[in-house]
């Protein structure tokens, strides 16, 4: 169920430990389907999948009793009504101002990808998930990761009520990269890594010598290190990795990450010196 719900989706499920044989499958709270307090087979995952979709997709049904001249405008003029909160904040539609009145929407929507700037003209197109991945080597000893996973949370913590102002989702996915195959399938090159919806917030990776890293595997190991507006950083600046979760509202569908033919050498000689 959690990987039908992966591939069409997106959405990591999380498995929650139950009791006396409950099934009970929930979103954001929200319970899509238990099986409390009856007797009989489980659902099919698509049964599951059905329930799921309704509860992504909260267009309103359209009202066919309205003539052409009636509907409100769909394309992104700003020059008619304001759509309603439902189709502007929600569903996100192509109207491209909020609702009238609606403060928070005034107040918070970015103007463009990652500008920060308050606008009343400006509203995301249709996206109802950004899935953020922390990929890293360690969280004990490694200075740059610990750095690197305390920066990514402060990001989430200001991002996260502007996104949910405009019923988008943020996950977070942390992974510990502890082997070279989990390596190759993840297309992990370099420690630590942060991408949004798949894309590398810094594509070109820069390194430098990490002592803590060197220490835990017994041989020289280069780890990542970040360049924003003109300065490098040994963990990736809170305001880099906004840029890119307010961008990604904005962007075209993720990237399809495939598995590496092989990891650098870099990681090989982490991964080998951790066994020996």
């Amino acid at each position: 169920m959690a990987a039908a719900i992966e591939n069409e989706f997106g959405i990591t499920a999380e498995m929650i430990e139950a009791h006396n044989g409950i099934y009970e499958v929930a979103l954001n709270g929200n319970t899509v389907y238990t099986n409390q307090g009856e007797c009989g087979p489980l659902p099919e995952d698509e049964d599951i999948l059905q329930k799921l979709r309704k509860l992504t997709d909260p267009r309103p049904e359209r009202d066919m009793s309205k003539t052409t001249s009636e509907e409100e405008p769909t394309g992104p003029s700003c020059s008619g009504p304001s759509p309603s909160a439902d189709k502007a904040v929600l569903a996100g539609s192509t109207g491209c101002c909020p609702p009238a009145g609606d403060a928070a929407a005034e107040s918070i929507v970015p103007c463009g990808p990652g500008s920060g700037t308050p606008s009343t003209t400006c509203m995301p197109p249709e996206r109802k998930l950004i899935a953020v991945e922390f990929l890293y080597l360690d969280l004990s000893v490694c200075g740059r990761c610990q750095g690197s996973d305390s920066g990514l949370d402060a990001a989430v913590a200001e991002a996260r009520p502007v996104l949910e102002s405009l019923g988008i989702e943020l996950a977070v996915d942390k992974v510990h990269v502890q082997t070279e195959e989990q390596a190759r399938a993840l297309r992990f090159a370099s420690s630590p890594t942060v991408r949004i919806n798949g894309v590398d917030i810094a594509p070109e990776i820069r390194e430098s010598l990490c002592e803590d890293c060197a220490d835990i595997c017994g041989d020289s190991v280069d780890c990542r290190e970040w360049e924003y507006d003109g300065e490098t950083y040994a963990v990736p600046p809170k305001a880099l990795i906004l840029d890119a979760i307010f961008k990604a509202i904005y962007a075209e569908t993720p990237v399809d990450v495939q598995p590496y033919e092989d990891v650098p050498d870099n990681l090989k000689r982490f991964f080998g010196g951790k066994k020996n």
